[in-house]
């Protein structure tokens, strides 16, 4: 041991090329095990959802369908207030020009 740490001090260009290749190789494992574990990750969530998906699909579908339904419902509703808001706010507006064109 005391000849290989006499060697690396006596050489310290080795020392360095050494140590860069130490780094490479831990950065391609840690590279590796992160690819690995993001990967599990996304398994792990599509197969959860995929298991409640389908073990309360009914429940989902109803409340899907009661959402979309909704959400027309309001946007009629919208719709028909901003349509009557709309018309209102024209008729005062040209009333407005209608006097300024008699004066």
């Amino acid at each position: 041991m005391d000849e290989i740490i006499g060697y690396l001090s006596a050489h310290p260009v080795i020392a360095i090329i050494i140590g860069i290749i130490v780094l490479i190789g831990f950065l391609f494992l840690l590279k590796t095990f992160f690819r690995l574990a993001i990967v599990s990750a996304v398994i792990l969530i599509i197969a959860f959802t995929a298991w409640h998906y389908f073990s309360s699909s009914g429940k989902f579908d109803t409340r899907m369908k009661s959402a979309i339904e909704k959400t027309k419902s309001q946007a009629r509703g919208a719709a028909e207030k901003s349509k009557d808001f709309i018309v209102e706010k024209g008729k005062k507006f040209s009333e407005g020009m209608n006097r300024n064109a008699e004066e």
